[in-house]
């Protein structure tokens, strides 16, 4: 179940952020009515789309609402009344959702500047919000406490001209923020003779001397200039394996879902595989379909929602399993 109230069988899930301040969001391993989260309107369950789930007519909707908040029981419209109630009830313990709040969900990285900081693949189309979204969980790390900030390494074929980047390449994070540009033009103007030797001084030796809680950000490696695109997919794939040991992580950014070679390490290593479900629809279904297990109506109805509050949903790999939005989490 998804909670607010502490426990100490509880794992955490994700940072709550309201105002200034960061709350926790936890799991815990079996349903417990006192650490069961409360809301102070059940009709902010009767949505169009919960109409449409069980067929309702907005008549039928609110007259369910009424008995269920008077505690009683809906002689009139019985069946769908015990369905919608069980529906709300394990909606209570399984999923929230702070669209009605100025408050956001955030996944961020774990407090200590060398700590290891999880790896993540984000998948999504041109314009999705790929770039955007991994560059403000850096920028979140440097703006806190100066103890927890950790070095990041920007690899991108657009480095130099990714408006993006902008606010994060600011001289006051100069200390723990660096990039390099690793388009065929890169190359080309750089000091070395071959592709190889950019490779192992420009990318390679960075990466193996960086210290403990460093992120290494490689931004569509698929377009890197020709003579890099092996040797990084290969150091991508090592980097993943080795991470935890080493407390350093990786996150990759790709167009595709299904990317072949690149993305196979990453769906076996990754913690969180980053989706945007306003710009890929049909491949958000299938991968919630085929990869997570869900049934082709779950997807459909996860996709629908997550798309409907936020731009990012990211998919937790290691247990608890479940997706986590701006506005919504919910369990799978």
């Amino acid at each position: 179940m998804i909670t607010l109230k502490q426990h100490p069988d509880n794992v955490f899930v994700c940072d709550m952020r309201v105002g200034k301040q960061k709350v926790p969001v936890w799991w815990h391993p079996k349903k417990n009515a006192e650490l069961q989260n409360r809301v102070e309107d059940l009709g902010v369950f009767f949505t169009p789309e919960l109409r449409d789930r069980f067929e309702l007519s907005r008549e039928q909707a609110d007259d369910i609402l009424l008995h269920l908040k008077a505690g009683t029981v809906s002689e009139k419209n019985q069946s769908k009344y015990f369905k919608v109630k069980k529906f709300v009830q394990e909606s209570l313990f399984s999923e929230m959702d702070i669209s009605d709040t100025p408050n956001t969900f955030e996944i961020n990285f774990p407090p200590g500047s060398d700590t290891w900081g999880n790896n993540t693949v984000c998948c999504g189309a041109t314009n999705s919000g790929k770039t955007w979204h991994c560059k403000e969980r850096c920028l979140r790390n440097l703006q806190g406490p100066k103890k927890d900030r950790r070095k990041f390494l920007w690899f991108s074929s657009e480095f130099d001209s990714d408006a993006t980047l902008k606010e994060i390449k600011k001289d006051k994070y100069n200390e723990w923020f660096s990039g390099c540009e690793i388009s065929d033009q890169a190359v080309k103007d750089s000091d070395h003779d071959t592709s190889e030797d950019f490779f192992k001084y420009e990318i390679e030796m960075k990466w193996e001397h960086a210290p403990p809680g460093t992120c290494a950000i490689f931004d569509d490696p698929v377009d890197a200039a020709e003579g890099l695109q092996i040797p990084i997919r290969n150091l991508i794939n090592r980097a993943l394996r080795v991470s935890r040991h080493k407390r350093t992580c990786v996150c990759f950014i790709l167009h595709r879902i299904r990317s072949g070679a690149w993305s196979v390490q990453g769906s076996n290593s990754a913690k969180y595989f980053t989706l945007f479900p306003r710009s890929q629809k049909g491949k958000c279904v299938q991968f919630l379909n085929q990869d997570m297990g869900l049934t082709l109506g779950e997807s459909r109805r996860m996709v629908a929602d997550f798309g409907a509050t936020g731009r990012a949903m990211s998919v937790q790999l290691f247990a608890p399993n479940c997706l986590i939005g701006p506005k919504l989490i919910r369990l799978i």
